[in-house]
């Protein structure tokens, strides 16, 4: 249960949940470093900040605003799109590149 296995209140705890998926916070952020992410990605996510990832975001839509659940969508597709220009700039050259190359390069 929860409540019995760390301190804090309920709505503490509450927070701690992806009220989407109902995974704990933590194992999101660990999957998210698992595929790649490092810990200035996660926070450039959150604030949707990153200057590489918004060199991908339509000129018309800026500047985003990390509580506008629609620019946040538009965010994490321009990260997708460089991800994947950046895959394809890898594979042409005949390159290797693992998914933590491609986010932090």
């Amino acid at each position: 249960m929860m409540a019995q296995e760390s301190p804090g209140d309920w709505s503490e705890h509450a927070r701690d949940y992806c009220p989407d998926s109902g995974y704990p916070l933590d194992a999101v952020i660990t999957t998210m470093v698992k595929a790649g992410m490092n810990t200035s990605d996660i926070a450039n996510l959150e604030r949707l900040g990153d200057p590489n990832v918004l060199a991908y975001v339509d000129e018309s839509l800026k500047p985003l605003d990390f509580r506008n659940k629609q620019h946040a969508v538009h965010y994490i597709r321009a990260f997708a799109d460089m991800l994947e220009h950046r895959w394809r700039e890898t594979h042409a050259n005949n390159g290797k590149a693992t998914p933590r190359e491609l986010v932090s390069t």
